[in-house]
């Protein structure tokens, strides 16, 4: 890809980590907004590594392979948080 494409890809990720920070993702669980802006800022390291190196490489895909695992995360966390806890039987 294009450096000035990598950059591109870059600024979308930055403006996108920079929205949910100030806005919030609209999620009911306000404690995990700050990771869920960490996983586009992590995106838009890694997308910037690509722009200055010249394409993808090692570092950019360390650090988009943090980002993955930290959505994981977010995602299992925002499923814990928004699951009703279980009735349990009383016999």
């Amino acid at each position: 890809m294009v450096t000035w494409l990598w950059l591109a890809v870059t600024g979308v990720s930055l403006t996108v980590a920079v929205v949910l920070i100030v806005r919030g993702d609209g999620s009911r669980v306000q404690k995990l907004q700050p990771v869920h802006a960490a996983v586009w800022v992590q995106l838009a390291l890694a997308f910037g590594f690509a722009a200055i190196l010249g394409g993808w490489n090692v570092i950019s895909g360390g650090i988009a392979g943090c980002a993955a695992a930290t959505y994981v995360i977010f995602l299992a966390l925002l499923r814990n948080a928004t699951t009703p806890p279980r009735h349990q039987d009383r016999r």
